[in-house]
């Protein structure tokens, strides 16, 4: 993207914001809250075993060099 073109889009978002942008101020508005994001818990087997996965950690993922 050109450095014209990337003024010409927030030009026109000061205007008309993003729908994402516009419906989370109507939402702050209104009182709805936003859910706090949850971080990640876990490990690599325990994602391989909701996939029907591996026992162990793949080779590729336990070299250290």
């Amino acid at each position: 993207m050109t450095l014209s073109r990337m003024e010409a889009v927030a030009k026109h978002w000061e205007k008309v914001p993003p729908v994402s942008v516009s419906l989370a101020a109507i939402a702050a508005v209104l009182g709805v809250k936003r859910e706090e994001k949850q971080e990640a818990a876990g490990n690599i087997e325990e994602l391989a075993g909701l996939f029907g996965g591996v026992s162990r950690r793949p080779e590729w993922l336990t070299k250290t060099e």
